[in-house]
């Protein structure tokens, strides 16, 4: 970190120097005004440019793995409240900076009285009980009372049913669990609760239980963090294994803008089911290369540290099917974090710690490692940072130091001439300025050209790929629902006429959520590959259009360099944009197809009357017409069957109707929200990396040779000023090309990394 700080400490010294020798030379009325503002706004743009970006790294892994205790390890402090629950529906996020604070957003009523109703709609055994009457409202004590009868009827019935927990059973609880502590904080908009130094551990209160939690919209929290540096921001995800599809797809969002990965895995449990799937997603996003796998060592499971390693080795096994030589950091995070917390910690932990510090081997083990990581860690975001730096405000200050020596080369030569000489030089150097001009409109008019035929395109490829009938992404899910096995269970519930009514809705909710689940673990990572694709492909177009253009740009510029040569005035030879490689900024990213969304849900009555009163009352009257036979079979089987057949259909055609809306919309959305300022985005890049090439090289050559006339007595000591300030910029220039080497030769990351945004090196990241 210390050497990134020095390189970004020189560069910005690079920038102070160019900054104050245009106010010299503009002071000393050496150069054009005019000039001198193209300098100041094309040096306004390197300002921002300069400064360190937010770089964002996601905590990810199952549930219990031991994510909470690795971030409080690297803060050297104990923050987050360690094991809290798995249903939390926002990610705490962690940013660097100078002081402790930060805030929790708690939502308005209106939000969570919607999604109070949405989880009563979802919940097969409350529907009929709800539907009808006016919406539930937390702060009236009969609604309230009302739903704590409803919620202990349906746990009653669950705990004999013995089925999957359900998130809306849980989200419902805890509104009511945690109503009476919050009820005078909630307003009628978004709650800011602010932290500071002395407040901060008072997040702990809104995150770290489920009845709080469900309350909260969002969390940010800062802490310094010296060692990694400012601007970093540190994100604990929910776990892979959520029972809540809907947290995988925030997670899924959350990785699209990271830039690196922390991914934890306990040293106990291993690799699981979960872990595999979203190490697949990693793969999918092409973020492999910028992720860090930590086996957590449970120290109270391994009694050595020969122990440790042969976990070590099992894990690092099994990632090798899915991870091509995965870079595996071993170290007991809670180990680190008691350890920073020095006499802050519980008898209970000092114990624990005492037993682990007396095995001598294990505590090197576990420091070496820890230190080891700590190291990689600030490596990676070290080169991340050198990299965007170079690829943007180190490339501007380059552009504008070698304008500054053209312009000083030029005045010094037309000083130095004869009138005469003079009005020729004028004459052919304004006709190749206008032809590189005439070249300049011809080229924007070509990209502008460019971005309909890309838009185009980009329509075509994304209509074919959610076309409804001919695309592969929805025929593929419609062909999933309909082949979808069902339980026994519901095969037995849904046969029997007395309890259709209940086990109708029941199946409906439950197999939306399958096909929900399905959606964000496969569904979404094909999109985020399809998007990729076509970020490739944009990729491709402007790489070839830069090439393209700059070969046309060129040739006018080198024309114009002829010119002046021939008059004994060398230009430097400005470096092009068609090496390098266009990557998507971290803000744009696909929209995520998570789940089914709640509100679209079909209520029990509504589904009963699609289902049929026809239908429903020949099943009961069935029903009532065996009343007291001893046999169930023949003809009331067959007409059984023939109920849970129609009800599995009636089901799976309400699913189905539910996903063509939801990919007409998502289609829209992808579209409107992604691949439309992508587009612009790019357009706006290719652009600007040929103006800011020919701001930089407009010289007013009527204006140099009024000053050359003017001059008179002065002419020499303004020869000599010039002559001296030409020798220090071409200095200055000759030792920012030499920062910018520096870059590619000692920050050069491993195979596969690069940085995001504009036109830089080429980002895998985002071309996933």
């Amino acid at each position: 970190m210390n050497a990134y700080q020095q390189f970004k400490k020189n560069v910005c010294q690079r920038e102070l120097i160019l900054k104050e020798s245009i106010q010299r030379l503009e002071e000393q009325s050496l150069v054009d005004p005019a000039q001198t503002g193209r300098w100041r706004e094309a040096l306004s743009r390197v300002g921002s440019s300069l400064e360190d970006q937010l770089l964002r790294i996601a905590v990810v892994g199952s549930v219990k793995s031991g994510k909470s205790t690795l971030v409080n390890a690297l803060l050297q402090r104990d923050l987050l409240k360690r094991g809290a629950g798995i249903t939390t529906a926002f990610i705490t996020r962690i940013q660097s900076h100078p002081e402790y604070g930060g805030w929790a957003d708690l939502k308005p009523w209106g939000q969570i009285h919607d999604e109070l109703g949405r989880a009563l709609m979802m919940l097969p055994f409350l529907t009929d009980e709800v539907q009808g009457t006016e919406e539930m409202d937390l702060r009236r004590p009969e609604d309230r009372d009302r739903l704590r009868e409803l919620w202990g009827r349906m746990r009653r019935e669950w705990q004999q049913r013995r089925g999957a927990l359900d998130p809306c059973f849980m989200v419902l609880g805890s509104l009511l669990e945690g109503y009476p502590s919050v009820q005078g904080m909630i307003g009628e908009d978004v709650v800011r609760r602010v932290f500071d130094a002395h407040s901060i551990a008072e997040h702990q209160r809104w995150v770290g239980t489920e009845s709080s939690a469900v309350y909260v919209q969002d969390v940010e929290l800062h802490v310094p963090i010296p060692w990694l540096g400012d601007h970093i921001e540190i994100a604990d995800c929910q776990g892979s294994d959520s029972p809540n599809p809907l947290h995988l797809g925030q997670v899924q969002q959350y990785l699209l803008g990271s830039h690196f990965i922390l991914y934890v895995i306990n040293s106990r449990m291993g690799l699981r089911e979960s872990d595999f799937k979203l190490i697949e997603l990693v793969g999918t996003l092409r973020m492999t290369p910028q992720t860090l796998f930590v086996l957590n060592v449970d120290l109270d499971a391994h009694t050595s540290a020969a122990d440790i390693d042969r976990a070590a080795e099992r894990v690092r096994e099994e990632l090798s099917w899915v991870v091509a030589h995965p870079r595996l950091h071993v170290f007991s995070a809670l180990y680190h974090l008691l350890q920073s917390q020095g006499a802050g910690f519980t008898a209970i932990e000092r114990s624990r710690m005492d037993g682990w510090s007396r095995d001598a081997s294990l505590n090197t083990f576990t420091h070496e490692c820890f230190a080891s990581f700590r190291r990689d860690l600030v490596r990676r975001v070290c080169e991340q940072r050198a990299r965007l730096l170079c690829a943007t405000g180190l490339s501007r200050l380059s552009m504008v130091a070698a304008s500054l020596v053209d312009s000083l080369t030029l005045q010094r030569q037309f000083l130095d001439r004869d009138v005469e000489h003079l009005e020729r030089s004028v004459a052919d150097l304004r006709s190749r300025q206008r032809d590189l001009q005439d070249t300049l409109e011809t080229l924007t008019s070509a990209i502008n050209g460019l971005a309909d035929s890309l838009a185009q395109d980009l329509d075509r490829a994304v209509d074919a790929y959610f076309d409804p009938e001919e695309g592969p992404l929805l025929r593929e899910i419609l062909e999933m629902v309909e082949h979808f096995p069902l339980e026994g269970r519901y095969e037995r519930e849904l046969s029997d006429p007395r309890i259709l009514v209940k086990s109708l809705h029941r199946f409906y909710v439950s197999f939306r959520q399958a096909v929900s689940r399905h959606l964000v673990e496969r569904t979404n990572g094909r999109i985020i590959t399809f998007a990729g694709a076509q970020e490739g492909a944009l990729a491709a177009r402007f790489r070839s259009a830069s090439r393209s253009f700059w070969s046309l740009y060129s040739r006018a510029l080198d024309e114009y360099r002829s010119e002046a040569e021939r008059h004994g005035i060398p230009l430097s030879t400005p470096t092009g944009p068609g090496d390098v490689e266009w990557s998507a900024p971290r803000y744009l990213i696909p929209p995520t197809f998570g789940a089914l969304p709640e509100r679209e849900a079909v209520s029990r009555s509504i589904l009963l009357m699609k289902f049929g009163l026809g239908r429903l009352s020949s099943l009961l009257a069935e029903l009532k017409g065996r009343v007291g036979s001893s046999c169930h079979g023949g003809a009331g089987e067959v007409r059984g069957r023939e109920g849970f057949e129609d009800a599995v259909a009636l089901v799976k055609s309400e699913t189905s109707a539910e996903l063509i809306l939801a990919f007409r919309l998502y289609h829209q959305a992808f579209k409107r929200d992604y691949l439309r300022p992508l587009l612009e985005q790019g357009i706006h890049d290719l652009l600007e990396a040929f103006q800011c090439r020919a701001v930089v090289a407009r010289f007013d050559f009527g204006q140099l040779m009024e000053r050359s006339q003017r001059e008179g007595e002065n002419r020499l000591r303004k020869l000599a000023s010039l002559a001296q300030a030409r020798e220090s910029a071409r200095k200055l220039l000759e030792e920012l090309e030499e920062l910018t080497c520096a870059v590619h030769l000692d920050w050069l990351p491993a195979e596969g990394q690069a940085n995001p945004g504009g036109w830089g090196p080429s980002n895998p990241v985002h071309a996933r």
